[in-house]
């Protein structure tokens, strides 16, 4: 499939050279509510949800 997603690729070059990545903490809530949205991943970039704990994405 060319121009696919390397999703697997880039686990492992995650795992053989983590420099090669950066990433910062951000607030990530799970939408659970129901509707359209229901199992949605909201990750707040801008620091609106104010969330006591982070989660570091890369």
């Amino acid at each position: 499939m060319t121009g696919g997603p390397v999703h697997d690729a880039t686990v492992i070059a995650y795992l053989l050279k983590p420099e090669l990545f950066s990433g910062r903490a951000v607030n990530v809530v799970v939408d659970s509510r129901e509707g359209p949205t229901f199992g949605q991943t909201i990750v707040d970039w801008y620091d609106g949800l104010k969330a006591a704990e982070k989660r570091v994405l890369g």
